[in-house]
């Protein structure tokens, strides 16, 4: 299951490319996909009531598993303003160890809507753009059985540019640009398709993620928030997706806890939405 930059000031005629790569995907999943894939994917939030900002994301998704030599694969996910890109080798590393590199950014992929208590505070939102790359070791440590358990050790380089949006409060000093490393590893056992609405699929999985940022500071109205030098994410997730084969019916039910330590608000759980493509772990509450 997993963010180059294009630092512009931001005009009119972006708006409606913003409204379908906003959101942009970041789904580099947790083991090299064997299927071939080619999907086109949209998705759109509409609120009921109140201004939220925009969530929505469309975007190309290609995955070759033979592609240039039968041990490679590539992950590509294009958006209108973003790039996502894994190079898959298999056994690499072993004979139950694959290895991927990735390359990913683009704009407004690190954009900052401000929501406290429900309610979206535009004036104290922002735009960032951003790129990074990866470097991935899976490792299947049952092979042969019908649902694999996959661990999962993930370094990423980030690099982060902001910058105040047209309706960002004159007085609200954003983040300086900044570079984070982070550090995610897992189990994973079973897994999903990164379909919207996966037919079959179950999962139990356990994370921990790191955050170890190039800096500390403060940012906002005189400085009243913070970004913490690290931070630590703890998280697990169970999910089950099935179609009854007489009735045709299907349901999906997912499940996801965890706690963290030394959050800030880039590093915190975002609740809410319920675009299940928008990151690895969306995190949804309906």
């Amino acid at each position: 299951m997993s963010y180059v930059s294009a630092v512009t000031h931001r005009r009119s005629w972006v708006f409606l490319i913003c409204l379908l790569g906003w959101l942009s995907p970041i789904i580099a999943f947790g083991q090299i996909d064997p299927v071939k894939r080619e999907l086109i994917q949209v998705g759109y939030n509409v609120a009921l009531q109140g201004h939220p900002p925009l969530s929505g994301y469309a975007f190309y998704y290609l995955n070759n598993p033979g592609f240039l030599r039968t041990n490679m694969a590539l992950r590509l996910a294009v958006a209108p303003t973003y790039l996502d890109s894994e190079l898959g080798i298999r056994e690499r590393l072993g004979p139950n160890t694959d290895l991927g590199i990735g390359l990913a950014g683009g704009g407004y992929a690190d954009s900052y809507p401000e929501v406290r208590q429900g309610k979206f505070l535009p004036h104290e939102s922002f735009t960032g753009y951003g790129g990074e790359l990866s470097l991935s070791i899976y490792h299947l440590f049952n092979p042969g059985e019908k649902i694999p358990l996959n661990g999962i050790i993930r370094g990423i380089a980030h690099y982060a540019f902001y910058e105040p949006d047209d309706k960002t409060s004159s007085d609200f000093e954003v983040p300086d640009d900044h570079g984070t490393f982070s550090i995610r590893t897992g189990l994973r056992w079973g897994g999903r398709e990164p379909t919207l609405f996966p037919s079959l699929g179950m999962e139990l999985s356990l994370w921990y993620q790191g955050e170890f940022r190039s800096e500390s500071q403060t940012y906002g109205f005189s400085g009243d928030r913070k970004l913490e030098p690290h931070s630590h994410l703890f998280w697990g997730q169970a999910l089950l997706a099935y179609v009854m084969p007489e009735l045709k019916h299907s349901f999906y039910l997912s499940l996801t806890a965890g706690t963290s330590i030394d959050a800030d608000r880039f590093s915190g759980y975002r609740l809410g939405a319920l675009l299940p493509l928008v990151s690895e772990f969306p995190l949804s509450l309906p």
